[in-house]
């Protein structure tokens, strides 16, 4: 795959990186992980209202999400 004339030959992120701090031999080393993996992590935020409001504090979005769940709604009558 190229994109913008580079031939992209790993899509991932970096996950460590470190150097030997050697001026005569310097040695970058990275390690990485594809993108893949961070669907395998668990999401510590849930679509709850208490989750909403740590985050955002007087948010109260989910309130009304949940009460559309029990809504019973007549279409076309």
């Amino acid at each position: 795959m190229e994109r913008g004339g580079a031939t992209v030959f790993f899509d991932g992120v970096c996950d460590n990186i470190s150097n030997n701090n050697d001026p005569q031999n310097p040695v970058i080393t990275l390690s990485l992980e594809p993108r893949a993996l961070d669907l395998k992590r668990p999401r510590p935020f849930r679509y709850l209202p208490q989750d909403q409001r740590t985050r955002y504090a007087g948010d109260a979005f989910f309130d009304m999400v949940q009460s559309l769940q029990t809504q019973e709604l007549k279409i076309g009558t």
